[in-house]
C-alpha cells in the first residue's frame, strides 16, 4: 500500500464488483463471515486509508465510497467483525469528525472534503457507518469519546441562519438533520462528552431558533429526515425533540436536570400550544404528529420523579393543553399517520406529570381530567385500557376523584360501574374464561382461569418463577378493575344497574377471594408434582383454605342465581302490567264504540233520541230532593219541549269595559273586555 496507482486502482475496482456482485446475488451471510476475519479487516481499512488520503479523480472518490458501502455491509451482518481490535472503527470515527475535531494532522494531511457529490456522500456514509458500529459493539464508546464524535456531531446543533462555508445550504441542512438523528443514538452512550459540550444547550436553542421563526431560512426537505418539511424548520426541531427524547429516556438525573435548568419545560409546553393553535394541520400531518408524541413523552420522563418539575408544569398551564390532547378523537387511533402514539404519550404523560403530587391532580380535576379519561376509556382500543386504568386508580389516591367517577355518566347513561363491568366482561372474553347465562360463574372451581392457562396446566417451573395465577394478574387488567372498583367502594354501587352487571360486580368483588384461591390450588399441585405430602396440619389446613375459597365461589353463584330470580319475577310482573294496560286500553275502546253506536243511533232515529231524553230526564228527576222545604222556591233553568239530550239552559252574555280608578300617572289605561255571565 504504498502508493496508489492506477493499476492498483483497477484491481481493487475488479475486487469491489465481485464482492457486490456475491454479497447481491450470493449468500450474503457467507460473504460476510469470510470477510469479517481479522485479515479481510485489516485489508479494508489499508484499503480506505488509501483512498481517502488519494481521493484525487472522480473514479478513486467513486470506488472509495463502494468500499466504504461493502464494509457497512460487512459490519450490519456479522457484527462480531473485529473493527475494533484492528483500529478500523477508530479510523471511521476520524474520518466521519474530519474537519469539524481534528485528531490527527499528520495521518490527514492529504485528506480534504469539498462540496461534491462523491465527497458529500461520503461525509453522509461514514455518518452512518460510526452509528452503525456503536449500536453494535458495547466497547465502542471508549473509541467514540476518543475521538470526539459527540463533539463532532454537535457541531451541526447551530441555526442555518450563520453557517460556514464548508457546504452549501442544502448540503448542510442534510448533514445536520444526520447529525442530529445519529446523535439520538451515539450521545446517551457518551453522557459525558455531551453533557461537557453542553449538548442540552445547543438542542434548546436550535428549537427556540425553530419556534421563533426568526431569519430567512426555510427547509430543503431534500433528505430522508427531512420530508415533509420542505419550506418549515420542522425537521430541526423533530430532531432535537427526538435528541432529547433519547437522552431522557438514558434516565441520567444530570442530563434530567440539566434540562430542567436550561428552561427545557417552558419550552416544551409552549411547543404543545403551539401545536393546538395550529389546528387541523398539526393533527393529520405524520411529522408534528409524532413531534408532538415526543414532546409529551419528553415532558413524562422530565416530571415523572419530581414533584417540583410537575408544579411546574402545571404552573405553565400544562395540564390544560394536556386534557385537550386527552380529548383527542379516539377513532382515528388506527389511522396510521401517528395518533395512536400522541393519544399514548398523553395518556403516558398525566401518568408521570399529573399523578403523585395533590396540587397538580386538583387542577388535573378541575379541568375535567377525570371524566375524559372516563370518557377515553370508554372508547378507546383494548389495547390502551390498561394504560388508562392505571392512571384512574393513581389518580383515585386523591378522595376528591371518587366523586368524579361516581358523577360521570357516558352520552348512552352508562355508569362508571357498568362501565367496569362492560371491561371484565371484554377482557375475560378474550382470555376464554367460560360463563353461564347472564355471565354467571360456569362452576365453583377455579372461577377465574382462562383458557389458556387451563390448558398448559402447571408445569414444572424454578422457585424464583412467578406461577401462572400471579403472573395472570399483571397481563390483564382485571386486577386494575378490581383495585379501581375497591378505591371507589362498592357502597357507592349505583342502583339502575342491570342485572348483568351487578352479577358481574358481585365476581369482581371477590376477586382477590378466587385469585388467592388460585395460588393455594397452584401450592397444592406443586406439591403434589414433586411427591411432597405435608405434615397432617398444614394438610388439613391446606384443605380448609380450598374449602373455603370453592364456598366463597358457591356463596357468589347462589346470589347471582338470586339476582336472575328476582329479575325474572320483576320481568313476569312488568310482562302482567303491560297485559293489563292493554286490556285496560282494549276496554275503554270497546266503551268509546259503543258510546259512539249510541250517538249515532240518537241523531238518526228520532224514537231512540226520545227515549234517550226520557231516560235523562228520569235520571235528573230521581237525583233531586223528593221534598221541598216551606216557602223554598225553585227557579228551573232548563228549556222545555227540547228534544236533546245536551243540558241547555237560558244563559246571556254581556261584555263589559270596567275602567281603572286608581293609576300611578294621569294617564288611563284601558283594561282587556271581560265577560259577564246573567241567569235570566
Amino acid at each position: 500500500y504504498n502508493c496508489v496507482c492506477v493499476v492498483y486502482v483497477r484491481i481493487i475496482f475488479v475486487g469491489v464488483e465481485i464482492l457486490w456482485n456475491l454479497l447481491e446475488f450470493g449468500s450474503s451471510i457467507q460473504v460476510a463471515e469470510q470477510l469479517s476475519s481479522i485479515e479481510c479487516i485489516s485489508i479494508l481499512k489499508g484499503i480506505v486509508h488509501d483512498l481517502m488520503l488519494d481521493g484525487s479523480g472522480l473514479q478513486t472518490r467513486q470506488l472509495r465510497n463502494d468500499v466504504l458501502m461493502i464494509c457497512s455491509q460487512v459490519v450490519s451482518i456479522c457484527q462480531n467483525a473485529p473493527v475494533i481490535e484492528t483500529g478500523f472503527m477508530k479510523d471511521l470515527c476520524t474520518y466521519a469528525t474530519f474537519p469539524e475535531v481534528l485528531l490527527d494532522k499528520d495521518s490527514l494531511h492529504s485528506f480534504q472534503l469539498s462540496q461534491d457529490h462523491e465527497d458529500f456522500e461520503l461525509k453522509k456514509a461514514l455518518m452512518c457507518l460510526v452509528t452503525t458500529l456503536s449500536t453494535i459493539h458495547s466497547a465502542s464508546s471508549k473509541v467514540l469519546s476518543d475521538c470526539k464524535v459527540v463533539r463532532a456531531f454537535l457541531s451541526y446543533a447551530v441555526t442555518n441562519d450563520n453557517t460556514d462555508m464548508q457546504w452549501n445550504a442544502a448540503q448542510f441542512e442534510e448533514l445536520q438533520l444526520l447529525a442530529l438523528s445519529c446523535l439520538s443514538v451515539v450521545a446517551p452512550l457518551c453522557v459525558e462528552d455531551y453533557m461537557l459540550c453542553q449538548g442540552n444547550t445547543r438542542a434548546l436553542l436550535l428549537m427556540d431558533w425553530c419556534t421563533k421563526n426568526t431569519g430567512s431560512f426555510a427547509g430543503f426537505g431534500n433528505s430522508f429526515h427531512g420530508t415533509g418539511t420542505r419550506g418549515t424548520r420542522n425537521a430541526q426541531l423533530g430532531c432535537c425533540l427526538h435528541l432529547l427524547l433519547s437522552m431522557c429516556s438514558s434516565r441520567d438525573e444530570l442530563v434530567q436536570q440539566d434540562l430542567h435548568e436550561q428552561g427545557a419545560i417552558p419550552l416544551l409546553v409552549g411547543l404543545l400550544k403551539q401545536f393546538l393553535q395550529s389546528g387541523s394541520e398539526a393533527h393529520d400531518n405524520p411529522v408534528l404528529l409524532e413531534m408532538q408524541t415526543n414532546t409529551l413523552l419528553i415532558i413524562s420522563s422530565l416530571c415523572e420523579q419530581d414533584i417540583h418539575r410537575k408544579e411546574l408544569f402545571a404552573g405553565y398551564d400544562g395540564v390544560r393543553y394536556l386534557v385537550q390532547y386527552l380529548k383527542a378523537d379516539a377513532s382515528k387511533f388506527y389511522s396510521g399517520l401517528g395518533h395512536n402514539k400522541v393519544l399514548l404519550a398523553a395518556t403516558d404523560c398525566t401518568w408521570c406529570g399529573v399523578t403523585g403530587s395533590s396540587h397538580v391532580e386538583d387542577i388535573f380535576l378541575e379541568q375535567g381530567g377525570v371524566l375524559v379519561l372516563l370518557d377515553l376509556l370508554k372508547v378507546c382500543p383494548m389495547n390502551m385500557q390498561n394504560l388508562v386504568l392505571g392512571v384512574l386508580v393513581d389518580l383515585c389516591e386523591n378522595s376528591k376523584t371518587i366523586p368524579h367517577i361516581v358523577s360521570w355518566r357516558a352520552p348512552d347513561e352508562v355508569s362508571a360501574w357498568g362501565l367496569m363491568a362492560r371491561l371484565w366482561r371484554a377482557e375475560e372474553k378474550d382470555m376464554g374464561v367460560p360463563r353461564e347465562r347472564k355471565s354467571t360463574l360456569a362452576g365453583t372451581f377455579l372461577p377465574l382461569m382462562g383458557a389458556y392457562q387451563s390448558m398448559s396446566g402447571m408445569p414444572p417451573i424454578p422457585s424464583h418463577h412467578p406461577s401462572a395465577a400471579v403472573l395472570d394478574v399483571a397481563e390483564n387488567m382485571r386486577a386494575k378493575i378490581y383495585a379501581l372498583c375497591c378505591k371507589i367502594g362498592f357502597h357507592y354501587m349505583d342502583k339502575n344497574l342491570t342485572t348483568e352487571d351487578k352479577i358481574t360486580l358481585h365476581i369482581i368483588q371477590n376477586y382477590l377471594d378466587f385469585k388467592s384461591g388460585e395460588v393455594w390450588y397452584e401450592v397444592a399441585g406443586e406439591l403434589a408434582q414433586e411427591g411432597l405430602r405435608p405434615i397432617s396440619p398444614d394438610q388439613e389446613g391446606l384443605q380448609d383454605i380450598l374449602h373455603t375459597h370453592e364456598g366463597k365461589a358457591e356463596e357468589t353463584l347462589k346470589l347471582q342465581h338470586e339476582l336472575i330470580d328476582e329479575q325474572t319475577k320483576a320481568d313476569v310482573k312488568e310482562e302482567q302490567n303491560f297485559y293489563e294496560k292493554m286490556k285496560q286500553f282494549r276496554n275503554l275502546e270497546e266503551k268509546k264504540a259503543k258510546s259512539f253506536s249510541r250517538y249515532m243511533e240518537r241523531t238518526s232515529n228520532y224514537k231512540k233520541l226520545q227515549e234517550a231524553k226520557k231516560m235523562q230526564t228520569t235520571a235528573i228527576d230521581l237525583s233531586r230532593r223528593s221534598s221541598t222545604a216551606i216557602g223554598d222556591r225553585f227557579h228551573g233553568i232548563e228549556q222545555s219541549a227540547l228534544n236533546v239530550t245536551a243540558f241547555c239552559g237560558r244563559h246571556v252574555t254581556v261584555a263589559t269595559t270596567p275602567m281603572k280608578t286608581l293609576m300611578e300617572d294621569s294617564a288611563a289605561v284601558p283594561e282587556p273586555q271581560s265577560t259577564r255571565t246573567v241567569t235570566t
